[in-house]
């Protein structure tokens, strides 16, 4: 299995429910392959993704174009937390840091969403060297 699926919160994660996409991730095509897992119990399900991009500004072209397709108001992609109202997937919180965006898809509890992003932050920081953000 690959070493960035360790990445993935255990907490609410259904079981062998991650998935590689090998291409167009998300269903966009500016977004090369990714990761997801689905998460949930019975009152709610959500899905957490993690692209890993070959450097920084792969990332950074790959959100900038997610922005233009979105109608992002922001012109120029940062490192940082971005809440996008993608046309396929509704309301998606992702973060961009160093050369992996990661992010929730249907997770509209706020508390809940910030909570499982740094989960995911934590988990990257442990088995993929990424390194601390604020």
């Amino acid at each position: 299995m690959p070493e960035i699926l360790s990445c993935f919160p255990e907490q609410r994660k259904f079981p062998n429910s991650e998935r590689f996409v090998a291409r167009d991730f998300l269903g966009h095509r500016f977004l090369h392959h990714g990761f997801t897992a689905d998460y949930g119990d019975s009152n709610m399900t959500f899905t957490l993704f993690i692209i890993e991009g070959t450097d920084p500004e792969n990332c950074g072209e790959m959100l900038q174009e997610y922005f233009q397709l979105t109608g992002y108001s922001q012109k120029e992609a940062k490192e940082g937390h971005y809440i996008l109202r993608d046309p396929y997937h509704g309301e998606v919180a992702l973060i961009w840091a160093q050369k992996y965006i990661w992010g929730a898809i249907n997770l509209v509890d706020i508390s809940l969403r910030s909570e499982y992003l740094q989960l995911t932050q934590d988990l990257l920081q442990r088995h993929k060297g990424l390194k601390k953000i604020k």
